[in-house]
């Protein structure tokens, strides 16, 4: 049995669409994460922005950030999803970025006892 992690994803959606078509690949997205098994936690919407370097020749872009929760087995489910999804520009460098939540980091390191010096 696999432990549910947190994750956190920035994509880039071609700038060029609708804010209703905008708004419909963000719940695309969202649903396809929940039906996965996934838990969607945020989605911070940092709208329109210019392009360090052009994606696929534009220049412009719609930054989306999703953090959600998920087992490790279904990342390379919705990973995918994501490079077949054609409305979708660009994925962050640091797409996958996992945080550590409280609770694991306690299993993790428990409190080491402080001895007093001899």
């Amino acid at each position: 049995m696999s432990l549910r992690r947190v994750y956190e994803s920035t994509i880039i959606i071609n700038a060029a669409l609708e804010d209703s078509d905008i708004e419909a690949v963000i719940s695309r997205i969202c649903t396809y994460i929940e039906n996965h098994g996934g838990v969607i936690l945020e989605v911070d919407k940092w709208g329109r922005k210019r392009l360090a370097y052009p994606i696929n020749k534009k220049y412009n872009g719609f930054y989306v950030h999703i953090v959600f929760d998920a087992l490790p087995a279904n990342i390379p489910i919705f990973e995918r999803f994501l490079v077949l999804e054609d409305t979708v520009s660009g994925i962050s460098p640091w797409f996958w970025k996992i945080r550590c939540a409280i609770s694991e980091e306690r299993e993790l390191f428990p409190k080491v006892k402080k001895v007093a010096p001899l």
